[in-house]
Parts: structure tokens; C-alpha cells; sequence
């Protein structure tokens, strides 16, 4: 399955030169790909849609920990490692941002996500507020993924760890999410068969499911 972007009418998309998004909250889009692996392509794409759209990022390459489960896993690190400061929106490596994400540059929350599925966080895109909320999210989310094995059978994905981290803080009231429409995190195969007319701000390529 060829998962690139090469048609003629995605690169005339990817040409155009909007003006800088602006929102109350000054954002920074955050991500990684590993060193060594295909994922590097997918980052240089991502890339050049942030750059296109004017809007702040950081796309770092860091080490290969040896496994695609460890490589992913290291994702809550990465995050928690960001938040604090500024509002932060993780975006997987192999997305694009075709539109101005200008529901992101306003939100009023501690953290918003999008589902793949019903009751299945997606973890390709989260917003993280810079509030104390936040930044409790993310250690508990880096606790749990240290608590689960990733060479056991019973290997938990960072995604999930970060849904059971995210679902114990608002039993107890100790959160304020808001859950993100699927134009914002639009699956390029699965959502568009399903949702014809969703015209996606952020697409999600799903490289995974070839360099897994």
C-alpha cells in the first residue's frame, strides 16, 4: 500500500501560502520520528505543511530504542517533556496539515483529543493547556507506560495508556477535556469511506501500518 502524497493537486495544495493562523493561544505543534527508519520521510512532509501554514513546531529525530512498540512508547517522554510551558498539540509524524488548525489556537481546556473509534482515543493528535491539570496528566501517562512491559504479550499501546490516564483524572474531577471534531485528526482511508463530506484540517496517513 503506497501511503505518499504524490498527485498533482496534493502538491498544489501543499504550494499555497496562507497567513499565519491566530488565536488566543499561542501553540506549538510538537513531534518526533526515530532515526534510521522510513519515518524521516513522513516528518519532512509534516514539515513542510506546518511551514506552509506559518504556525510554530518542533520535529525532532530521536534515537532508535530497538523496537517499533519502545520507538512509539517514548511518545509520552516526548510530551511530557513539553508541557508546561506554552499550549502544546502533539501530531504523529506521518500527518499532514492541509488548513489553518484555528480550533486549536482557542481552545479552553486542560486537554483535547479525537477518537479513532467509540470509546478509542486517537493518540496521533492531543492538545495539552498549560495548566497544573496538564502537566499531571502527562507524568501519570509516562507512570502507566512504565508500569506495562512492552516485551509482554500483554503490551499496552501509549495511546491506551494515555486513555487510562486521562479517563482516572476525570473520575475525580481532576481534568477539563474536550473532545476534538474528526477533521482534526481524519484518517485518510477509514474516515473517508465513512465520512465523505468531513473535509479534513489535519490528515492521519497511518504509516505504521508498513514500518511497524
Amino acid at each position: 500500500m503506497d501511503i505518499s502524497v504524490t498527485c498533482s493537486e496534493c502538491r498544489k495544495v501543499l504550494s499555497k501560502q496562507p497567513a499565519p493562523p491566530r488565536g488566543k493561544n499561542d501553540v506549538k505543534f510538537i513531534s518526533y520520528y526515530t532515526k534510521g527508519t522510513p519515518y524521516r520521510r513522513e516528518a519532512q512532509r509534516l514539515e513542510s505543511s506546518l511551514r506552509r501554514l506559518g504556525v510554530d513546531y518542533e520535529v525532532a529525530e530521536v534515537p532508535n530504542l530497538g523496537s517499533w512498540k519502545l520507538n512509539a512508547r517514548f511518545k509520552a517522554t516526548f510530551v511530557r517533556d513539553r508541557v508546561g510551558d506554552r499550549p502544546v498539540v502533539w501530531i504523529d509524524a506521518d500527518a499532514i496539515m492541509w488548513e489553518p488548525p484555528l480550533l486549536l489556537m482557542d481552545l479552553d481546556c486542560d486537554f483535547a483529543h479525537t477518537y479513532a473509534r467509540p470509546n478509542q482515543l486517537n493518540g496521533a493528535l492531543h492538545y495539552w493547556a498549560p495548566t497544573k491539570k496538564a502537566v499531571a496528566l502527562a507524568e501519570r501517562w509516562v507512570e502507566i507506560c512504565s508500569e506495562r512491559n512492552p516485551k509482554s504479550t500483554s503490551f499496552v499501546r501509549d495511546q491506551r495508556c494515555l486513555q487510562y490516564a486521562m479517563e482516572e483524572r476525570v473520575k475525580k474531577n481532576q481534568l477539563d477535556v474536550v473532545v476534538l471534531p474528526i477533521s482534526y485528526c481524519f484518517i485518510f482511508d477509514t474516515h473517508r469511506r465513512k465520512n465523505p463530506g468531513v473535509r479534513p484540517i489535519i490528515e492521519q496517513f497511518q504509516a505504521s501500518r508498513e514500518f511497524k
